[in-house]
């Protein structure tokens, strides 16, 4: 979407139309995600965690600590996951980047 006029059009008018009141919202649903996909992961013994900062989140299948850029690359299994995830949530007729990265609007 990079640069797309149509695209940057749409941003403009959500910054617009969008209050602080709005964001803090979208910050505390994200948060309320994070939290409960992370429970949701251990409540099915899988190892995992939700990262992130305001309305956006990244999903990691991993016990490690997500501590750097390094950090964030899945290694094989964690990959595997990742797909049967996302496919899972296609299954389910939620879309969603194949890399478990998510925003909200």
């Amino acid at each position: 979407f990079t640069a797309n006029p149509v695209t940057m059009r749409a941003g403009l008018a959500a910054m617009r139309a969008l209050t602080p009141a709005s964001f803090a919202h979208l910050d505390a649903i994200g948060s309320l995600l994070r939290e409960g996909i992370t429970a949701s992961l251990a409540r099915h013994g899988l190892n995992g965690q939700c990262v992130g900062l305001g309305s956006l989140f990244k999903v990691h299948f991993t016990a490690l600590p997500i501590t750097d850029y390094r950090s964030v690359y899945p290694g094989a299994s964690e990959r595997m996951k990742l797909d049967l995830f996302h496919k899972g949530l296609l299954d389910r007729g939620v879309l969603s980047a194949s890399y478990g990265l998510f925003a909200l609007s």
